[in-house]
């Protein structure tokens, strides 16, 4: 006796929408494996406050980055300075390049700005005092 296997057409329908899904998830992790994602990258960028004034200046970084990142690296151009967001600095006279890079784990991004602090020498009196009344 041959016995055969009826399906519903409920059932038939759940099992090809089961395929459909297994297709779906294979393209989409396919997708993910070759480097795309769906998060946004992070996008490094940043202001200071001031960007030029007289020796000493004291200069405050506010990160502007987008994509949520989680790690900062910052180089104020005189070296690297603690991993914080938003970090400040006493620049002497000069020209200062400042560079920050940004990570979120996965994505990590680069801004360079070009002599973007600029401080100038302290002004001083170019004067000469003498008693001479005559």
């Amino acid at each position: 006796m041959c016995l055969k296997h009826f399906y519903s057409k409920h059932t038939l329908r759940f099992i090809n929408s089961i395929y459909k899904l297994k297709a779906v998830i294979f393209a989409i992790s396919f997708w993910l494996l070759s480097g795309n994602s769906v998060f946004a990258q992070v996008v490094a960028s940043f202001s200071a406050t001031p960007t030029a004034g007289c020796a000493p200046l004291h200069v405050t970084f506010t990160d502007l980055s987008t994509g949520n990142p989680t790690s900062w690296s910052w180089n104020l151009g005189n070296g690297p300075v603690p991993i914080i967001p938003n970090p400040g600095d006493i620049y002497s006279s000069g020209l200062w390049t400042v560079t920050l890079t940004v990570s979120d784990g996965v994505s990590t991004s680069t801004i360079v700005k070009t002599n973007y602090i600029n401080v100038y020498n302290p002004h001083t009196a170019g004067f000469t005092m003498s008693n001479d009344t005559a």
